[in-house]
């Protein structure tokens, strides 16, 4: 993209467009790749997406994972209508957390974090615009900041939009008249 082209876009269409080329490039290795060479792009990779969707930790890269146990956990369903078999589980450290029962999927091609799975753990998420936070269990958000609670149905979190939110109305009110 040529920067005159940038600067035709508003700044929040150019970031969003910027990422999803980003993505597009670092979600899958040159083709053309022999299997072992395939393999070492996917080690260098440690890129892992939070995925509010995803009811389970997976990855597609063994190497990502220690502790691994052989697991018969059935089959996931990707976009377009592919799936593949949960073969292993493991854990994924980064030196500040763990992630235990990370499901092994070797069809996979992304290394994939579920929040519910992550909320299970007793911490909380918290997205903003530039970026997403795992916060310490423990750490309370005021419930009068709330402006929408989507409310977890499975591992899945759903907002029902038929529902109007709650309104609370605070008002003085003189009694001494």
């Amino acid at each position: 993209m040529t920067s005159s082209e940038h600067s035709s876009k508003p700044e929040e269409e150019t970031a969003a467009d910027d990422f999803a080329f980003m993505t597009q490039i670092l979600s899958a290795p040159v083709k053309g790749l022999t299997k072992e060479e395939e393999q070492l792009w996917r080690t260098t990779v440690r890129l892992w997406y939070m995925d509010s969707g995803c009811s389970r930790h997976m990855t597609g890269d063994l190497s990502q994972l220690v502790n691994v146990k052989e697991f018969n956990g059935g089959y996931v369903s990707f976009a377009g209508g592919e799936s593949g078999r949960i073969t292993l589980k493991g854990t994924v450290q980064n030196g500040v957390l763990s992630f235990e029962n990370v499901n092994y999927v070797p069809e996979l091609k992304h290394n994939l974090l579920s929040i519910s799975q992550i909320c299970d753990r007793g911490n909380s998420v918290h997205f903003t615009k530039k970026g997403c936070h795992v916060l310490k269990p423990g750490i309370v958000i005021p419930e009068d900041w709330f402006l929408m609670t989507a409310e977890r149905k499975g591992n899945a979190y759903v907002i029902d939009m038929n529902k109007k939110p709650m309104m609370v109305y605070c008002g003085i009110v003189d009694l001494g008249t």
